[in-house]
């Protein structure tokens, strides 16, 4: 199972078809619409943010920005990777810990201030995107912008369609359609690839540190065998068909994948 890091391509929805079921004396249909995430990983970038906002001529789209990674952070559910409960979080560890106990490692003082400038950072952007004004801004942000060339209406456009998706999905997160492995033998057996693995906030996607990042992550998920998508399985048993659908996520993964495009190339 390769993930791969950067390449941007269209999402469509991926049908896994129609089942007869048979259960209880009783027969009847069900259809799985899963959302092909394309082993890629969706890992967005602060360090990027960071630089921008230390622009004073980029402060307006930082605002933006900032507002972006807020709805993500907060109503989306994207995880942070200084916070201890993610993924990305105890991934850092490890690699840190493999570079400060590597003493032939020709690049060891590049690796410790990639390291140093990823947890600081990290942590004070934390603070930036935590910030509900974020949110509460948002409309006023969007209302009051002027963009002046073609990164800042590509960030412009960009928020617009977020702030759309924020007002039609309130309270939508990336898990809403998850199908859990949880009570699974492979899940035990760490072979399952769940949504916060592959869906975060990261320091970088550049430099020696995010390469050693990319390939331990990268190691870890060609072991595994099952991937956790958004999945809606609807029931035809004569029985109310609630209206769900993958519109949500639809919308929403692609538009991660511009935002870390445009951090890394602004």
């Amino acid at each position: 199972m390769l993930f791969r890091s950067k390449q941007l391509k269209n999402k469509v929805r991926d049908w896994e078809g129609i089942r007869l079921i048979e259960e209880k004396g009783k027969t009847y249909f069900t259809s799985e619409e899963r959302y092909n995430t394309g082993a890629i990983l969706y890992y967005i970038p602060i360090v990027p943010l960071y630089q921008l906002s230390k622009n004073p001529k980029r402060k307006k789209v930082t605002q933006l920005l900032q507002s972006v990674c807020s709805y993500l952070y907060h109503i989306a559910g994207v995880p942070y990777y200084r916070k201890q409960d993610s993924y990305l979080f105890w991934m850092y560890e490890m690699v840190t810990e493999w570079i400060t106990s590597d003493d032939e490692n020709e690049e060891k003082q590049i690796h410790l201030s990639e390291i140093k400038q990823a947890e600081q950072i990290g942590d004070f952007m934390e603070q930036k995107i935590y910030n509900q004004n974020n949110l509460t801004l948002f409309k006023d942000h969007l209302k009051n912008f002027k963009a002046k060339d073609l990164f800042d209406n590509d960030c412009f456009m960009l928020a617009r369609k977020i702030f759309s998706l924020y007002q039609q999905y309130p309270n939508a997160t990336i898990y809403q359609n998850q199908q859990s492995c949880m009570d699974t033998e492979e899940y035990e057996n760490d072979t399952v690839v769940s949504m916060d693995k592959y869906v975060s906030f990261c320091a970088d996607d550049k430099g020696l540190l995010f390469e050693t990042l990319f390939e331990t992550v990268n190691s870890e998920f060609q072991e595994c065998t099952i991937m956790e998508e958004p999945t809606v399985i609807k029931k035809f048993d004569g029985s109310i068909i609630k209206n769900n659908n993958l519109d949500f996520e639809n919308r929403l993964f692609p538009l991660i994948e511009e935002l870390i495009c445009i951090l890394n190339n602004f």
